[in-house]
């Protein structure tokens, strides 16, 4: 599913929003978000230490911290977290998560973020369930996904460029 919300009124503003679930896998959700135009506001990694700083310690023994870092893909600057979730019900499940920045009025460097979770319930409502994937699976996809986050071309000239496939040698 994607969600393309046109025309702003700014031309400094834009917004994508993409969905997406795996076939056998309904609790794993991927989340791909551009958005042009926003205000700047403190990165992925210190809204989470702000988070945890707030939270019961209870509730932050639920949380094991898997990834916490600063990461680049394919020369975009961002921050990268990825956690394992132990509910209260006994389930498993995962969130991983990359944030790029961006600047404030410029669409070519919009807020990017890539988002994969699971143990996710299907249906609003209700209890979270046991991830389908294994750490292992979830941390090998989310590898895939996030590797494959690409600076989109951004005249004609440049698109002409890019080769459909890689030449046969």
């Amino acid at each position: 599913d994607t969600f393309v919300r046109d025309p702003y009124e700014n031309s400094d503003t834009e917004s994508v929003v993409m969905f997406a679930r795996l076939p056998g896998h309904p609790d794993v959700n991927i989340v791909l978000s551009s958005m042009a135009g926003t205000d700047p506001a403190p990165g992925l990694l210190e809204r989470n230490a702000m988070t945890a700083e707030r939270e019961p310690f209870f509730m932050r023994l639920a949380f094991t911290t898997l990834l916490e870092r600063r990461r680049t893909l394919n020369g975009l600057h961002g921050e990268e977290l990825a956690l394992r979730v132990r509910e209260a019900n006994s389930t498993t499940g995962y969130s991983f998560q990359w944030q790029m920045k961006g600047r404030q009025h410029d669409v070519y460097a919009p807020l990017l973020s890539l988002e994969l979770e699971s143990g996710t319930k299907p249906v609003s409502g209700g209890k979270p369930v046991r991830s389908t994937l294994s750490e292992d699976a979830m941390l090998d996809l989310w590898e895939r996904i996030a590797s494959s986050v690409r600076l989109r071309p951004t005249d004609a000239h440049t698109r002409q460029e890019i080769p459909a496939e890689a030449p046969k040698t």
